[in-house]
């Protein structure tokens, strides 16, 4: 659920690791070159090794905390359930989760790619749900839309 407990939690995990790379890196760095004082050429190599590892894990866990503080702000996001099977999920204004379930289907190459994009939601009487039209552009948006991508939007 969008800025519900979980997406904090997320969030927070997510900045926590970020956290624990910068600094059990730092520590360890530290560690080891007191303790290889004596081996200089050994020493620069682990020092810089784990500052390559707590550098990537840093930046790793920057870019999922700011995607995490993304879709908290914008309201809205789509999570991948399979292979191209999505959800998108809305925190409408009453406070209601919308979700939609959704096929994603690569039509070309380039970037992003232009896809298909089907609905797979239904009623209880096998008819298609009605999806407003912002709700289609902001899937739209999602998958690429809004940087140029061609996202065509289908009712299964």
């Amino acid at each position: 659920m969008l800025r519900g407990r979980g997406d904090g939690l997320l969030l927070l995990r997510a900045v926590t690791w970020l956290v624990l790379c910068v600094v059990v890196s730092a520590i360890v760095a530290r560690w080891l070159a007191a303790r290889l004082e004596s081996h200089q050429g050994l020493a620069y190599v682990a020092i810089y090794a784990i500052a390559a590892c707590g550098s990537l894990g840093g930046f790793y866990w920057f870019a999922v905390a700011m995607s995490h503080l993304k879709d908290w702000r914008r309201g809205y996001r789509v999570r991948g359930l399979g292979a191209n099977a999505w959800l998108y999920e809305e925190l409408r204004g009453d406070g209601t989760v919308l979700q939609v379930r959704l096929l994603r289907e690569v039509v070309g190459k380039g970037y992003p790619p232009p896809c298909r994009v089907i609905i797979q939601d239904r009623s209880a009487d096998g008819s298609p749900v009605t999806i407003p039209t912002d709700v289609h552009q902001r899937i739209a948006e999602c998958f690429g839309g809004h940087h140029g991508g061609h996202v065509q939007i289908e009712a299964l």
